[in-house]
């Protein structure tokens, strides 16, 4: 029982696993903080299990002098019970973000103005009150507060359980029913409801082992192990208020995460928590995930290199695997009507990897410009008529669909995903463009092609080979020329030397027709075709500086789409349409007048 490392099986396969871990982890930590011991603890996925492994192995004398850690399970009240354990001013904390969020445009902003001055656990807290789980958090706060004198007693009773795999829950349950007979206390049962903001795969249903009858009812369970939930949770997971439509504040539905160990100490994740949980907001459901994936990567590094340590890790997923998630929807208009409806499981992205076996100071930079590049695309909101809008918006369907894709790209690392995404990318940027009016603020966002390229080689360097390829390169300079270049100068006013027919619907026929190897080819031959004439047009007219397709170009293209397996046409179709809508610097040039740029503001210095 008295160990350096101990272990939490992973039994039901939810957060809850996770958050019980964390509560272990942290109770070992503080025990050994009180004997003067190095509190570290290193937690480790172990498959079906984590392993708490601790810096010094505990003893009996060690945890004879722990002491009750009270601020880690506060009761949930707006009083303090005299004489009673520590609150956590709950409602205090909801009518302040009340009288900070407006109710009309803007209500995100304000939110998120108030959200500072706020503890990181608020909505964390938040959501068990709403579910009604702070009855159950009070009444065991108030317990051990009672019998905080006995709680080395309790500290052995989790020993007991978490010494070895497969957990011994009956030891600990015997062990807390001795301890009951001998002190003679009815007060503190060893049984109490399990309720789903703790224990997800226990919900409120009909649950009998025998048919025989029907009852609707919550179930019981030993109080430790929910306990060390209570405990974990707020050190752990973060909430995010998802917004659907016009949803108002406190009519949201909620979603839950829950971070996933793989290999890290208790110190490096506590520290990057807190920073992870103070940038993620209100948000709808795709784009959440999507913020919450990218965000983590984000502060894990600024950590690596804000605290000097060199970590030994290949990849950010040795650290971290990734995030529970569960989704509670709001049923109705009453506040506590929420019902769990999804546990998905979110990894973080595969493609943040290093060269050797500790990240540099180079390779971090690199990343962290990555990941800032993708959400001033991802996350760019643009003001109509003094409203903001998301370019990319989940509430209409291609923005869902793109939204969609990236998700399964940063978790999934599907590379099918992230051009099918590039892909309809381009679709929106050209729509979202032809409604810009001359003179107005751009409604959207391109990504570099240095940035599309740098994402396809980590995912898959032998990309490279037709990423180099100058026929490649050429039409897809072409396809830029004639789609999103020509939009962005007659948007802007900006006149240029040789004009191209905007083409608005090339990319959904390059996409229609990519799946037939002999369609694809008459499609992009035909818009070859056209342009070379235009250039013939512009030629004639005194044009210089013309970019030209040859027939060299035409030739290398013909021979990678021929190279594609199959019948279809991919990659090199959906690779065109990815660089094809992409945002290339080394156009801006392209304008008659140089200092119309500067006066426009274009994309390039906006970037």
């Amino acid at each position: 029982m008295y160990t350096d490392h101990y272990f939490v099986d992973r039994e039901t396969g939810t957060y809850s696993d996770a958050c019980a871990a964390f509560g272990l982890a942290y109770l070992l930590s503080r025990a050994l903080q009180d004997a003067g011991r190095p509190p570290q603890v290193t937690l480790k996925d172990y498959g079906t299990t984590y392993l708490l492994q601790l810096a010094a192995p505990l003893t009996p004398e060690l945890i004879s002098q722990a002491q009750y850690p009270a601020e880690l399970l506060r009761t949930i009240q707006n009083e303090p019970t005299p004489g009673g354990p520590p609150h956590y001013p709950l409602g205090e904390y909801i009518g302040l973000l009340r009288s900070k969020t407006a109710s009309t445009a803007g209500q995100a902003d304000a939110e998120q103005a108030a959200q500072h001055e706020l503890p990181d656990d608020f909505n964390v807290l938040g959501l068990v009150e709403q579910l009604q789980g702070d009855g159950l958090l009070n009444r065991l706060a108030a317990r051990l507060w009672k019998y905080r004198q006995h709680y080395p007693d309790f500290l052995r009773a989790a020993l007991s359980i978490y010494a070895e795999t497969p957990n011994h829950l009956s030891a600990g349950r015997d062990a807390f029913l001795s301890w009951r007979k001998t002190n003679k206390t009815s007060d503190f049962p060893a049984d109490d409801s399990l309720l789903a903001i703790f224990s997800p795969a226990w919900q409120k249903s009909i649950n009998r082992a025998k048919p025989d009858s029907a009852e609707n009812k919550n179930q019981d369970g030993f109080w430790l192990p929910e306990y060390l939930k209570m405990v974990g949770m707020p050190h752990c997971a973060l909430v995010v208020s998802v917004r659907s439509g016009n949803s108002q504040f406190g009519e949201e539905d909620k979603k839950v995460y829950v971070l996933a160990p793989a290999t890290i100490d208790l110190q490096t994740h506590t520290n990057v928590m807190k920073a992870f949980r103070g940038g993620v907001r209100r948000s709808s459901s795709i784009k959440a995930d999507v913020t919450v994936l990218l965000n983590y990567v984000d502060e894990f590094l600024k950590y690596v290199q804000r605290s000097g340590q060199r970590q030994r890790f290949g990849k950010v997923r040795d650290a971290v695997d990734g995030f529970y998630c569960a989704y509670f929807k709001k049923s109705s208009k009453q506040r506590t009507a929420l019902s769990l409806t999804n546990l998905p499981f979110l990894q973080l992205p595969a493609w943040v990897r290093f060269q050797g076996d500790t990240p540099t100071e180079g390779e971090i930079a690199r990343y962290q410009d990555i990941i800032k590049h993708q959400r001033e695309v991802l996350f760019f909101r643009y003001s109509n008529s003094g409203k903001f809008e998301d370019f990319v918006d989940e509430n209409k369907s291609e923005g869902f669909e793109l939204l969609r894709y990236y998700r399964e790209f940063l978790s999934g690392g599907s590379l099918d995903a992230l051009l099918d995404f590039f892909a309809g990318l381009g679709a929106l940027i050209m729509g979202q463009a032809a409604q810009q009016k001359p003179g107005q603020p751009d409604t959207y966002r391109q990504f570099k092609t240095t940035q599309i390229r740098r994402l396809l080689e980590m995912m898959e360097p032998t990309l490279q080979q037709v990423l180099d390829d100058e026929g490649f390169r050429e039409v897809a300079r072409a396809v830029r020329l004639c789609t999103v270049t020509a939009q962005r100068f007659k948007a802007k006013g900006i006149p240029v030397q040789n004009k191209h027919e905007i083409r608005y619907g090339l990319a959904q026929e390059l996409k229609r027709k990519a799946p037939f190897k002999h369609e694809f080819t008459q499609a992009i031959m035909e818009f070859i075709n056209q342009y070379q004439t235009e250039n013939a047009r512009n030629r004639e007219r005194g044009g210089s500086n013309i970019h030209e397709v040859t027939t060299t170009h035409v030739r290398r293209l013909a021979a990678l789409i021929d190279a594609c397996p199959g019948d279809g046409a991919e990659p090199v179709a959906s690779l065109l349409l990815a660089f094809g809508y992409a945002y290339d610097p080394k156009e801006e040039d392209l304008a008659t007048d140089t200092a119309a740029p500067d006066n426009a503001q274009t994309q390039g210095a906006s970037q």
